[in-house]
């Protein structure tokens, strides 16, 4: 599917976000190349927010390939991530390994989407690939830029979108939930 040129060029750039330690397993460098071939397609920012061993590394590879729509933010507070999410329309957790993610949980609690891999244990358990996030299964794929592209321009209900971000919160990830499984596996004790 190919981008209206028109409706392209009033677009506003969508916000994306990254927040986590900059290290290998969050395959940034990957995620900032395909990033580029999305921005391409649809103008994107991209705001970076942590610290780590590749953070200079990161910095030098965007500066040197004129990545322009990345902006690195410091490392922030726990306490402040409401002050940032909200900000932002989609979370990007590309990894190349991820046990969950919790940036996924914090994400879908302040409704924005999310675009994970499916090297996340978030994936297709707490983010269903377009359900209420897109599932990223190769990103060399030729194609995955432009689902990821078709994927932000959707226009999407935020009341659908809020709707089933809570139904999967309600069903799967309640307190009383977790309460029961403690409780079975404490009588099994």
């Amino acid at each position: 599917i190919k981008v209206d040129e028109v409706n392209l060029k009033k677009s506003t750039k969508i916000n994306l976000l990254f927040i986590g330690r900059l290290i290998e397993e969050k395959n940034l460098f990957n995620t900032l190349t395909l990033l580029a071939k999305v921005n391409d397609i649809v103008p994107i920012k991209f705001d970076i927010y942590g610290d780590g061993p590749q953070e200079n590394a990161l910095q030098n590879f965007v500066k040197k390939n004129k990545i322009d729509f990345v902006e690195f933010k410091s490392k922030i507070k726990w306490e402040d991530i409401s002050k940032i999410y909200p900000n932002y329309s989609h979370l990007i957790l590309l990894s190349s390994s991820e046990t969950w993610g919790m940036v996924a949980n914090e994400a879908q609690f302040f409704n924005l989407n999310v675009i994970c891999s499916s090297n996340c244990g978030c994936a297709n358990d707490l983010i269903i690939n377009n359900y209420n996030g897109l599932v990223i299964n190769q990103m060399d794929n030729q194609l995955t830029p432009n689902s990821i592209a078709n994927y932000l321009l959707k226009q999407k209900e935020s009341s659908i979108f809020t709707k089933n971000n809570n139904l999967i919160f309600d069903e799967s990830y309640t307190i009383r939930k977790f309460i029961k499984k403690l409780y079975l596996v404490n009588e099994l004790k």
